[in-house]
């Protein structure tokens, strides 16, 4: 026993060492980090003016660097900081949206049992699991619930953030303690349909250290699946109106307005908060209407605000056919419409950029569509349509008119070579920099970044790169 325990605070140590002096390497950078160019595809003079960003971060320090690359050539300039009084970070999502959310099931939660917030239904749906499996130790229990016994209609959650980090939420389980909850819950009403039951599978066992579960088996449940988008004054959202496993549809006819996209207005308060540096943000929920409507066989993808805020882009499915539809966001009335010749595949909105918006389409059997209209006089037209087999998921993209430039982060293959999970060698620090034109790839290259050499050298089984946030510019690409 105590052999062991000698051998571990030695690997300890000896990992601990690594760590520091990988990181003690990195901060010896600074401004010097050089970025190595691996040709995969193609010729790098197709990459000529191209100009990579690339900002990492490990504890308090930061290296922005910029790539470019003339005549073959790759140059790179870093400047380097490091906070001395550490950095912050808020949590939460990087975006703008809005989310709604029906009822949670049953489970042997003591927290949710005992709450004295849950509404009356669902401490019901709760009291009613608890009987049917208080006989379950060692003995499991299947038990199936109907929503339409213990609900009239589908109980609302709501997740909104909206600019200036204005947070709203609630959990359907529980009663409303916001207006904006309790308006949208009026607003939203659709009957729960006799076909939306769950079956359970649940039972208590305490075996090494205990072990209590509920397992969901059988469900055909309803939920919302939320599609927004937030303009300048309001934002803009609709749900699907079918269960995901079959056609059935719920009934959306006591909504005010019927099935479509609903627009939430919202303004910026005057009141500035000059502690925290932010502007608050008032919903009107009160002013909560249908603005789009949608038939009922109209399946909406996606939907994407312009660069400007000023158009609405819709992903469709309608009769077994794709559309791509513009809409004036001041009127809510279309724009244009186009066909995709899409034979199967759902298609995804990228990006929406000044004066460009990107669509992409992944296919077993066909590789990957990347889809570009251009925007001339108000209007969109298709300036490239290219099949490859790169995806640009998660990618940050550049159109210059001729050339598509698209950059996304660089993994190495990777070999897990420790007992701790750690990994040997990784190119976090690195980018992937691919260039299409509007038919086809021309180039894809990787470079490596010295700040993961340093990691190489040396052995260390750190993940070097760990520390960059993903806060939408770690990584950004541009042609000069």
């Amino acid at each position: 026993m105590k052999k062991a325990l000698i051998i571990f605070l030695a690997l300890a140590v000896l990992l601990t060492s690594g760590a520091v002096w990988t990181f003690a390497d990195a901060y010896k950078e600074q401004d010097n980090v050089i970025f190595t160019e691996e040709t995969v595809y193609g010729d790098i003079k197709y990459a000529n003016d191209i100009q990579v960003t690339r900002n990492i971060y490990l504890g308090d320090a930061r290296w922005k660097s910029v790539c470019s690359i003339n005549e073959g050539k790759v140059v790179t300039e870093t400047a380097f900081t490091y906070y001395d009084f550490g950095r912050s970070y808020e949590g939460g999502p990087n975006y703008d949206s809005i989310w709604l959310s029906t009822v949670g099931y049953p489970d042997f939660s003591g927290s949710v049992k005992n709450d004295k917030e849950l509404t009356a239904e669902r401490k019901r749906l709760q009291d009613d699991f608890d009987e049917l499996t208080k006989d379950s130790l060692d003995n499991p229990v299947t038990v199936t619930f109907r929503l339409g016994d213990y609900y009239e209609f589908y109980p609302i959650g709501l997740s909104i953030w909206l600019p200036e980090k204005t947070n709203i939420y609630g959990e359907a389980d529980y009663e409303a303690e916001n207006d904006i909850v309790k308006q949208f819950r009026v607003f939203f009403k659709i009957p729960v349909p006799d076909s939306e039951f769950t079956t359970v599978k649940a039972s208590v066992s305490y075996g090494a250290g205990g072990r209590i579960e509920t397992v969901t088996e059988k469900t055909h449940n309803y939920f919302f699946n939320t599609r927004s988008v937030v303009c300048d004054s309001a934002a803009y959202f609709t749900f699907d109106n079918k269960f995901p496993d079959s056609d059935e549809k719920v009934d959306t006819s006591l909504i005010p307005g019927g099935y479509g996209i609903y627009r939430l207005p919202y303004d910026k308060s005057s009141d500035e908060d000059l502690l925290n540096n932010t502007v608050n943000t008032k919903v009107h929920a009160d002013k909560l209407e249908m603005v789009y409507p949608l038939s009922e066989d109209t399946h909406v993808f996606e939907m994407m605000a312009s660069f400007d805020k000023k158009h609405i882009y819709l992903l469709t499915k309608q009769d077994g056919k794709y559309y791509f539809t513009v809409v004036d966001e001041m009127t809510m009335t279309d724009l244009q419409r186009f066909e995709l010749d899409m034979n199967e595949g759902s298609p995804y909105f990228h990006s929406a950029h000044d004066g460009y918006v990107v669509i992409t389409r992944n296919s077993e059997q066909e590789g990957i569509n990347i889809l570009l209209y251009e925007e001339k006089e108000g209007l969109y037209e298709k300036k490239a349509d290219i099949c490859t087999d790169y995806t640009i998921f998660d990618s940050d993209i550049y159109w210059d008119g001729e050339r598509l430039a698209a950059v996304k982060k660089y993994d190495a293959v990777r070999e897990n070579t420790d007992l701790w999970g750690h990994y040997e060698l990784s190119y976090d620090c690195g980018f992937t920099l691919t260039v299409f034109d509007s038919e086809k790839t021309l180039y894809r290259g990787n470079f490596a970044s010295s700040l993961d050499a340093g990691a190489e050298a040396n052995g260390s089984s750190l993940y070097f790169c760990s520390g960059q946030f993903d806060d939408g510019e770690d990584l950004l690409v541009a042609i000069k």
